[in-house]
């Protein structure tokens, strides 16, 4: 989702072309950077994505509420000042929520990125 202008969404995808006949699929959220992100001077910069309660019908993820990191793997790559970690007080349901970011008055190039992702058993019918 590009661009979003504030406010978590529900966002219900169909999936199932896409993981059908398959054991495991890797589930990835990203946030990537497609242009420099710089700081002009005495303004803030900031880039956030929450992520929470993540459901797969046909699948079993781990953690999907993001109260714990089981399951997942968070990434930052190229290294940078992005991150990807478990964030508490801004959780859509229970007490954390997962945080792709970059921060406040950050510089960061085009091309880095900042992720969770996690390999996710499908069980097809």
């Amino acid at each position: 989702m590009a661009g979003d202008e504030g406010g978590w969404q529900h966002l219900v995808i169909d999936v199932g072309p896409h993981v059908r006949g398959k054991q495991a699929v890797e589930l990835i959220f990203r946030l990537q950077v497609d242009k420099d992100i710089t700081d002009p001077p005495k303004q803030i910069v900031e880039c956030f994505c929450y992520i929470d309660d993540v459901h797969l019908f046909g699948g079993t993820v781990k953690s999907g509420d993001f109260e714990s990191d089981e399951g997942w793997i968070f990434e930052c790559l190229p290294p940078s000042n992005m991150y990807s970690r478990l964030w508490s007080g801004e959780a859509r349901s229970g007490k954390y929520c997962c945080v792709l970011g970059i921060g406040y008055s950050g510089k960061v190039k085009a091309g880095c990125y900042s992720q969770v992702k996690q390999s996710v058993p499908i069980r097809n019918p």
